[in-house]
């Protein structure tokens, strides 16, 4: 099966392991994201192959928000 490609920022691009909710997350950082968020940063972004498919922990730790590897994570942080 195909990965699911998922635009960061205007210059990064990471794939997501196809079926289950991937699909869905693309959807909540491309629609709802850009609807509700405009101007949003992605912070995270979770993936069932890979926990941490994507992190900005600079900006994560700017705001003062700590991630336990081994604790229960959100699918995406805007």
């Amino acid at each position: 099966m195909a990965r699911v490609p998922l635009k960061i920022d205007s210059t990064r691009t990471i794939t997501l392991s196809p079926g289950g909710q991937n699909v869905l997350v693309k959807h909540i950082i491309e629609d709802f994201g850009a609807r509700f968020t405009p101007g949003g940063k992605i912070l995270y972004v979770g993936d069932a192959d890979e926990k941490f498919a994507f992190i900005d922990e600079a900006s994560l730790e700017a705001l003062g928000v700590q991630l336990a590897e081994h604790g229960k994570m959100p699918d995406v942080i805007i």
